[in-house]
């Protein structure tokens, strides 16, 4: 008969002791794990997955299609997270023609509304406050204006002016400090420079920059006619898309006298169009998987989106702030 081994109470309790803290510490590695697992998953649906469907654009701009070129249509509103195209308008618009807008996150809108036989067009506020008043109109000239640019620092306006089917059309710059109507010349495609003093625009296949009040006209590079480019009126840039080169060509013209080359940056698809948004460079081209869709790219990123049925040619993408 083998001696009866005497365990010390002590010792008895600290074996039960570890016992018990072994089963806290593995009950509280299963919390942990448990705990991380609902972590991750809420990051990713919340977080990561949100990332994932970001809007293209940042969420307080919108992003509308607009005829720049006859037969002129209405402006469009692009949901680039529904993916869909439906028609822009503003209260108390009527039966006019809306061809472009202006809003830059200011309290105001603008608006270029036509007659509905696009023969005449003028230019139109309204104050978000105060939409019950409805609109006021800022021009008042019989003719038809159409691509505007506006700057609202100065309240001026430039915007292309069709002088009828002898004569091709005209910059036309509009000032509300002496409510006239300034015609620069030939040309089309307006960009208002911050402040409103210049205004960049195509003319022939140069792209000048002209002093709006001596009309003192400066060129800044060559575009052949019908190369796809964007001017950036904040940085002072310009994106031309090179066709032979299958590149965009940046350039920069920091005092608008000339332009200066900067570099170049490969892209895998013919772009339509070419807009900024407002520093980012937004590619637009037709969609090659679906018939009559466009594909909104942001260059140098892979955002990008496929809106189906918008398609077609003459127009510019334009992404104003709500």
């Amino acid at each position: 008969m083998e001696p009866e081994v005497f365990v010390p109470p002590s010792v008895e309790f600290e074996k039960k002791q570890d016992r018990k803290i072994f089963f806290a510490r593995a009950l509280f590695a299963l919390g942990a794990v448990a705990l991380l697992s609902l972590l991750g998953y809420f990051i990713y649906n919340n977080y990561w997955n949100r990332q994932l469907s970001i809007n293209i654009i940042d969420e307080t701009q919108k992003l509308l299609l607009v005829s720049r070129v006859a037969p002129f249509s209405g402006v469009l509103i692009i949901d680039t997270k529904e993916k869909t195209a439906t028609p822009f308008t503003a209260p108390a618009q009527g039966s006019s023609i809306m061809l472009d807008v202006a809003t830059q996150g200011t309290s105001t809108e603008v608006y270029l509304l036509s007659n509905p036989s696009l023969t005449v067009s003028n230019i139109y506020k309204q104050d978000r406050s105060k939409v019950e008043i409805g609109l006021t109109q800022v021009t008042a000239s019989q003719n038809f204006k159409y691509d505007l640019s506006y700057d609202f620092l100065s309240n001026t306006s430039a915007y292309v002016v069709d002088k009828g089917a002898s004569s091709s059309p005209h910059i036309v710059v509009y000032t509300q400090n002496t409510n006239a109507e300034i015609t620069l010349g030939e040309g089309t495609r307006p960009t208002l420079l911050p402040g409103g003093f210049f205004v960049v625009y195509q003319k022939g296949e140069e792209l000048v920059a002209v002093e709006i009040a001596s009309k003192k006209m400066h060129t800044l590079i060559q575009i052949p006619n019908g190369e796809v480019y964007a001017v950036d009126a904040t940085n002072k840039k310009i994106a031309l898309y090179n066709e032979t080169q299958k590149e965009i060509q940046w350039f920069e013209f920091p005092s608008t006298v000339s332009a200066s080359y900067l570099s170049s940056e490969k892209v895998s698809n013919d772009p339509q169009t070419l807009s900024f948004s407002p520093s980012k460079l937004l590619i637009t081209y037709a969609s090659k998987e679906e018939e009559g869709g466009l594909v909104f790219e942001v260059v140098g990123t892979n955002k990008k989106i496929t809106v189906p049925l918008v398609g077609g040619e003459g127009y510019k993408v334009s992404t104003q702030y709500e």
